[in-house]
């Protein structure tokens, strides 16, 4: 996403990338704005990715422990 803002910059537009607090560092140190998107999920988390990238699972994760509880 930071490539896409950095081209999408570079071509005129004003840029806005809406993630987790996590991501801020990131985000700032190339110029572009952020906004903070709920719900935080922390990348580090390696059993909770894994049930989120669960193929027959994965998207009732992310709505049951995830989305609907923020």
């Amino acid at each position: 996403y930071i490539g896409l803002g950095l081209e999408l910059r570079r071509r005129g537009h004003r840029v806005v990338l809406g993630m987790s607090a996590i991501y801020r560092p990131a985000i700032e140190d190339q110029g572009l704005e952020f906004h903070h998107v709920r719900p935080d999920v922390n990348p580090d988390d390696s059993a909770l990715m894994a049930r989120i990238m669960d193929p027959a699972r994965g998207t009732e994760t992310i709505f049951a422990e995830i989305v609907l509880p923020s």
